[in-house]
């Protein structure tokens, strides 16, 4: 306990310190107002600072704020492509990615690097209805994609 003591005091001295050297005018700045016999330490808090370290209201409810980032939720994707990494498979997932956007300029796409796999993965399907829906569509589209395509449960944006 003493030993606690000794450090809390050496330590307030050496904050006490640092704020009068940051404090040119020559007025003290009091971090530390006192240590209580008991080893608690009251601490003088700026009222900006204590503003600062509120929580707003936007922080807490996101449904209401439009600027927020967009909102994910489990749902579905169709995977087109999936390969360890091989000299091509980031340039393969990109040419996939690129035709699949000429025909369905709407769908997002979402090529990702999980060592050692780039994925290329489309859709953000609430449901697996949907998902299958739209993978007949790019089966009928993209005939030499069908052997890979598959639907998988991701983490979806939705709002988009």
């Amino acid at each position: 306990m003493c030993t606690k003591l000794y450090t809390v005091i050496v330590l307030s001295f050496v904050m006490l310190s640092v704020a009068n050297a940051a404090n040119p005018v020559g007025g003290t700045v009091e971090i530390i107002d006192r240590i209580q016999s008991d080893g608690n330490i009251v601490i003088n808090q700026p009222d900006a600072l204590t503003e600062r370290l509120k929580m707003h209201k936007s922080d807490l409810d996101d449904d209401d704020n439009e600027s927020s980032a967009a909102k994910t939720t489990v749902g579905y994707r169709i995977q087109v492509f999936s390969d360890a990494n091989s000299a091509t498979a980031k340039n393969e997932a990109q040419d996939k990615e690129r035709n699949i956007l000429s025909r369905f300029p709407s769908l997002n796409t979402y090529i990702t690097y999980n060592a050692p796999s780039w994925r290329l993965r489309v859709g953000d399907f609430r449901n697996r209805e949907e998902a299958e829906e739209m993978m007949k569509e790019l089966k009928n589209a993209f005939p030499s994609f069908s052997r890979e395509l598959i639907i998988v449960r991701d983490r979806i944006n939705l709002g988009l």
